[in-house]
């Protein structure tokens, strides 16, 4: 793991009527961050910062945005700032993983470009349920279509959240999930994978499955055990909700590079401590690049 800084220090300051706390982040890219597959509860709204993106976490309603080196968290309670901070892996030591990564793996030409393109991504530390659940219906689905989901699911079974720009909806509870049924959950189109949901629900909410306690070392175990959850998906949740760093998650788009970069071998990737990290910069480049030979 790498080390974390301690406490961020941070401004709170009035933006019109709400509060702002403000961070330093330099190279801290918001665009690419919440665009690279890792969280399905953000979207981009209008701003006059540089960018913006709103959605939900730890159920509240929360919105940031990124301005020249300053990160806003924007209408957040100041006494959340650590919890934000956390959030968005700004007590993180980045230049310590890239210099990491570019030592073991940038003299591989592609990976040194995908290092300058994506380097600017954090992995975001979510609430562990909600990554098990959005990955679970992130399988054999396109990034939009996750999204939907996820929406359809906290549209249905989410506490409401009251907020400035009208009700928006917290991701279900594991208790809340666990007593719909899944016929219920096939209604709202999940399809095939309405099962492993309500599986998942019943193992957390039942108190089966301790999701407090996994660990980088326990993680991989003990979410192979429910139902649904294979390699990916168990990575997934390993990189995204543990903040196991070197859990690297293979799917199609991590083949493809691998085939492409690293003549099939995906052992610097599985082997790295960072491993996590660099799937992100692959999986950012190769989206990257796709879109810009269809433009």
């Amino acid at each position: 793991m790498t080390k974390k800084i301690e406490k961020i220090p941070y401004d709170a300051v009035k933006c019109g009527d709400e509060t702002a706390l403000v961070f330093d982040a330099p190279d801290y890219d918001l665009a690419k961050t919440f665009d690279c597959g890792q969280c399905f509860r953000f979207l981009p709204v209008a701003s006059p910062y540089e960018c913006e993106f709103a959605g939900a976490a730890h159920g509240r309603y929360v919105r940031f945005a990124k301005d020249g080196a300053r990160l806003l968290v924007l209408g957040a309670e100041e006494a959340d700032a650590d919890l934000w901070a956390h959030y968005l892996a700004l007590d993180a030591d980045y230049g310590e993983i890239r210099d990491g990564l570019s030592a073991r793996l940038g003299q591989n030409p592609t990976f040194a470009k995908a290092l300058d393109i994506a380097g600017g991504i954090r992995i975001l530390r979510q609430e562990r349920f909600e990554t098990l659940c959005t990955f679970i219906l992130s399988q054999n689905n396109n990034i939009p279509r996750i999204r939907l989901l996820v929406e359809r699911l906290c549209d249905a079974c989410g506490e409401p959240i009251e907020t400035p720009h009208g009700v928006f909806r917290a991701f279900p509870t594991p208790e809340r999930l666990a007593s719909i049924s899944v016929d219920a959950l096939r209604d709202m189109k999940l399809g095939y994978r309405a099962r492993y949901i309500a599986d998942a629900a019943k193992v957390v909410a039942s108190g089966e499955l301790d999701l407090d306690s996994l660990t980088p070392e326990n993680a991989r175990q003990a979410l192979l055990s429910v139902n649904g959850v294979g390699e990916k998906v168990a990575a997934c949740v390993r990189l995204f909700g543990v903040g196991d760093l070197a859990a690297c998650p293979v799917d199609v788009w991590i083949r493809r590079a691998a085939d492409a970069y690293f003549d099939g071998n995906l052992e610097p990737l599985l082997t790295e401590k960072y491993g996590g990290v660099a799937q992100q910069y692959l999986f950012y480049y190769e989206r990257y690049t796709a879109s810009q030979k269809h433009n």
